[in-house]
């Protein structure tokens, strides 16, 4: 009877530490996965813009489009307001279906200048072309502009035609 007792006590010593092991693997397993849950909401948290672009326009003054440039006014409503500066792109419309760069002659190196906003939440950008693309052909462009909020964002002005 007395091994009896010790057997039924080896396996339940033995038992007790099996579920014991178990518990503490299924606890620190439970703890990662609440870990990386966090971490997870944490990075697409972070990866969010700041702010909306659908609170910005880019839009062609009224005539000022010439061979050789253009006033580019930008309007931005958030706050604070995207950090703006002298970088763009000029896309060609071609075949009627598709914008390309048009290819500059040089590289395209700006200074990174930031432009404050005047009362108007905005930005007149007198865009002089030449030492990039000459004069530019008959035909319709837009200017882009590249802003980064947790990643580079595109932004287009509207359509304009040299004639």
């Amino acid at each position: 009877m007395n091994k009896n007792i010790i057997k039924k006590a080896i396996i339940a010593a033995i038992l007790i530490t099996v579920f014991s092991l178990l518990i503490t693997k299924w606890l620190d397993y439970k703890k990662q996965k609440d870990y990386e849950l966090k971490r997870q909401d944490m990075i697409q948290t972070l990866n969010k813009p700041s702010k909306d672009t659908g609170l910005v326009t880019l839009k062609i003054k009224k005539d000022t489009v010439t061979k050789t440039g253009l006033t580019l006014v930008i309007t931005d409503y958030n706050e604070p307001d995207y950090g703006w500066g002298p970088g763009y792109e000029v896309l060609q419309l071609v075949n009627n279906e598709q914008w390309i760069p048009v290819t500059s002659k040089i590289p395209m190196v700006f200074n990174e200048i930031a432009y404050v906003l005047d009362e108007n939440s905005q930005w007149e950008y007198e865009i002089d072309w030449t030492n990039f693309y000459g004069e530019l052909e008959p035909g319709k462009y837009k200017i882009k502009k590249t802003i980064y909020d947790c990643g580079n964002i595109d932004l287009y002005s509207e359509e304009f035609e040299i004639k």
